[in-house]
């Protein structure tokens, strides 16, 4: 399994014979536990609620995915939703890597 630190969407694929096929497309989604853990030794008494909010803002973690989900940013979410969307479904198969 893979974390990775600043994704947007992530991926959904799966492998039949030498093609990969991409099931769906979705918004990548935060680890809670991970991103407290990663700020919590940040944070100084002195810092204000805002600044507090920004560390975590700024630190987010997100899930673990698995061997067949991988993060991807927005603009290559966006064109991978678009074929899909194109193709009238909800999932589809777009082969690609």
């Amino acid at each position: 399994m893979r974390r990775r630190e600043s994704p947007t969407k992530v991926k959904y694929k799966y492998k039949i014979g030498e093609y990969v096929l991409i099931s769906r497309i979705a918004n990548a989604v935060t680890d809670p536990e991970a991103t407290k853990a990663k700020v919590l030794p940040l944070i100084t008494p002195a810092m204000t609620d805002k600044e507090i909010e920004r560390l975590f803002n700024e630190n987010v973690v997100y899930s673990l995915l698995d061997d067949e989900a991988e993060y991807i940013d927005d603009e290559l979410g966006e064109q991978l939703q678009n074929k899909l969307d194109a193709k009238g479904e909800d999932t589809g198969a777009v082969c690609g890597n």
